[in-house]
This record gives C-alpha cells, structure tokens and sequence, in this order.
C-alpha cells in the first residue's frame, strides 16, 4: 500500500510520460470535435456586430459643430447720446458705470441763446396777436378793442400801442365820413329845394297861362291895355325858364348825392380792404412766429440731455464743464437694460452652408469656465442683420437682468 503511494507521489513530480502524452492526444481530439462550433458562434457575432452598426448608423444623428466667435448686444444696440445744436456744458449729472431711468437727465447746455432767441419770438408773438384782435374789431367796426388778458399782462407796452392805434384808426375814418355826410345832408337839402321850386314855379306857370287866356278876349274888347297882356306874357317867360332851370338841377343835385354815397361806400371799403390785407398778413406771420416758436422751444428743451431708455452709462465723452460741444457730436453712449440680448456671432464662409435658422446653439462665454459654468442653450437666427428679420437673430437671453 506505502509503495503504491510512493510511486504514485513521483509519477507526479517527475511526470509520466505514457500519460502526459495520452493526455495531449485526448486535448487535440477535444478541439479538433470543437472547431465547428467556435467557427459558428464566431461568425455569427461578426454578423451580428455589422447588422448593429448599419441599424446604429441608418438611425443614429451625429451631430456637426461650428464654431464661431461673437460677442453679446443689446437687440435695440448701443445707445449714442447727441444734440443737434451743440453748445457750452452747463452741468453734468452722470458719471460711467451708473444706471440712470429712462428720462433721466444726463447733462445740460447753456440755454441763454436759445431762451433769449425764445424771448425775442414770444414778442413778436404777442405783437401779432395784438395786431390780429384789433384789426378784427376793426372790420366788425367796432367802437372800443378789448385785447386778450393774456396780453394786456404780459406785454402792457404793445397793449397799449395797439388800443392807442385803433382809437386813431377810428378817428380818421370818422373825419373823413363825417365830411361826407356833410356833404350828403346839404346835397339832399339842396335836391328838395329844387324840388320845391320846380313844384312852385309849375303852380305859378299854369296861374299865368290862366291869366292870359282870360285876358286876352278883354283887350278884344277895349276892358284892359294890350300893355297888360304882354306884362303877363314876360312873367310867364320869365317863370318858365325859372322851371327849367330847376328841372335840370334836380338830376345834377341826384348825380352829387349819388357821388358823395358812392365816396362813402369807397372810404369805408379802402379801410375794410387795407385793414383785411393787414389781417391776413398778420395772420401769416404769426403762424410762422408759433411754428417758430416751437421749434425755439423745443431747442430750449433740447439744452437738458435725457437718457432714452433705462441702462447704463457705458461711456461718458462730456466731462468739462464750459466746454464746447460741436453739433450732433456723441455725448454719452448708454447700454440698454430693459432690452433683449443677441449674439452676433461670426462663422466662418465654409461652415455657412450647413447653418439655418432655428438650430440648436450653445453660448459659451470666455469670462466664465464652461466646465464649471456651463453654457446658455438657443437657437441659431439670420446669419446677419441683411439676410432676414432682426427678430431672427440668436437670442441670448430672456431675462437680461441676469447681467446685470
């Protein structure tokens, strides 16, 4: 039993060589029965592996990435600040990096030109104001001119000069209608008079052709002197040429009133006519004195700079004060606040093609580490401003208080 172990024990550590090769003879036959088999499982997993990678590449989306440099703006963009007429700086309210109210006043100009310009305008105003409400009381031949408070307060002087004109006005056109109809009364006096001897000396004509027709069988009969007859005849000469005469003086005596009415009617209407030629030239004056005016006064406003919208001043150029400002100079550049964000990104000519609107796009800024940060997903706009609507354009954010 002890030598059957023993040489069992150095069978194994020193091999047997019947059985080492029994054993080889025994592995080679197990492969050689196994070799169809792993040639099976081995090409079906080939063919299985390129069936997945043409079902993966006939379904699956590879994204292409471009890149592109840009930077972030204001959808409305920068705002620049000017003034049209320039001037001297007056007071500065803002310095850069403050935010300042929509309205806020930024700085102001000198306005003494322009309200002394304002003032001169104001009166030559009233000036024509004045004149207008007189002459109307004129035409409406008024007997007093009652000027508009407004006016009288504001400017007494020409108030004044104005009331004291038309009371001359006045006068004048009374004098010379007041002749006139002088004139008038004694050429109707003068017409009812000849009427009247026309009237008397007819009577007196028919009495004397009477008297003669009665007389003149009486001379046939010896009761009276021829003498008489031919007295009476003279008388009635004498009476009829005194009715002729008045006869042709009555139309002379109509002619002259005729004339001295159609005088009055001339006096008044060269006044209605001079003084409605003045009206409308003072109405014309004075609507180019108030279109004047308001541009006067809308430069008066203008010498207070205003910020347009809510944002922050990024750049203030006016920082003397008595310095000169030359016309439509930029005075203070302001960032929007309540305003969308856009990227305004460039890309490359080759990389355009395969760019359209409404792509998904990642916004990485450089002041920030996107790997701590991360990004701002959007969508792709117009390739640029001439290409398509700026509403189009990448939109950066929704809420642009987040910059703030």
């Amino acid at each position: 039993m002890r030598n059957a172990k023993l040489n069992g024990l150095l069978k194994w550590l020193f091999g047997d060589k019947n059985g080492a090769a029994t054993t080889a003879n025994e592995v080679n036959k197990a492969l050689l029965d196994d070799s169809p088999r792993v040639v099976r499982i081995t090409l079906w997993a080939i063919l299985g592996f390129f069936i997945i990678m043409i079902a993966w590449a006939s379904l699956a989306e590879i994204d292409e990435v471009t890149r592109g440099d840009g930077k972030a703006i204001p959808s409305s963009r920068l705002q620049k600040i000017q003034n049209l007429e320039g001037g001297i700086v007056a007071e500065v309210f803002v310095h850069e990096g403050e935010v300042v109210k929509a309205g806020a006043p930024l700085l102001r100009l000198d306005d003494t030109r322009f309200r002394s310009n304002a003032g001169e305008s104001e009166a030559d105003r009233y000036a024509l104001e004045a004149r207008v409400q007189r002459l109307t009381a004129q035409l409406a031949d008024k007997e007093t001119l009652t000027l508009s408070p407004d006016i009288v307060e504001k400017a007494p002087d020409i108030a004044n000069g104005e009331m004291e004109l038309f009371t001359s006005v006045n006068k004048r056109i009374q004098s010379e209608l007041s002749g006139l109809n002088e004139q008038l009364v004694q050429k109707k006096q003068e017409l009812l008079d000849f009427q009247a001897k026309a009237e008397q000396y007819r009577r007196s004509l028919g009495l004397l052709q009477q008297e003669i027709g009665m007389s003149e069988p009486l001379v046939a009969k010896g009761a009276i002197s021829r003498v008489e007859v031919l007295r009476l005849r003279r008388s009635e000469v004498e009476t009829r040429g005194q009715l002729e005469s008045v006869t042709l003086a009555v139309p002379r005596a109509q002619a002259a009133i005729k004339e001295i009415e159609s005088k009055v009617g001339e006096t008044r209407g060269r006044y209605r006519s001079e003084a409605l030629s003045q009206l409308n030239e003072a109405r014309t004056d004075l609507s180019k004195i108030e279109a004047t005016g308001k541009a006067i006064d809308d430069r008066v406003n203008r010498t207070l700079v205003t910020s347009p919208v809510r944002g922050i001043v990024q750049q203030l150029m006016v920082n003397t004060i008595g310095g000169v400002i030359q016309p439509g100079n930029d005075l203070v550049e302001i960032v929007p606040l309540d305003d969308t964000l856009l990227i305004e990104a460039k890309i490359r000519p080759q990389d355009i093609a395969f760019l359209r609107p409404g792509q998904e796009a990642i916004v990485k800024f450089t002041a920030y580490d996107y790997t701590i940060y991360g990004g701002d997903e959007r969508q792709a706009g117009a390739d640029k401003p001439g290409y398509g609507d700026r509403q189009r354009r990448q939109k950066l954010l929704r809420d642009p208080s987040a910059y703030r």
